[in-house]
């Protein structure tokens, strides 16, 4: 990998981070900060849901 390709990418996945971190301020503001159930509820559906997708 180059170093244009590796800042390029950096720099993709930096703002994509900035968006979703806007996105869920904004939700949270709508619809109230996340209980400590729905925090740790996505990590492990997303664990599975990634287990599965790689058998």
């Amino acid at each position: 990998m180059t170093v244009s390709s590796w800042v390029s990418e950096a720099a993709a996945e930096k703002l994509r981070q900035q968006a979703w971190d806007e996105y869920m301020a904004t939700y949270q503001a709508e619809q109230g900060e996340f209980t400590e159930e729905e925090l740790a509820r996505p990590i492990s559906v997303a664990y599975v849901s990634g287990k599965q997708q790689a058998s």
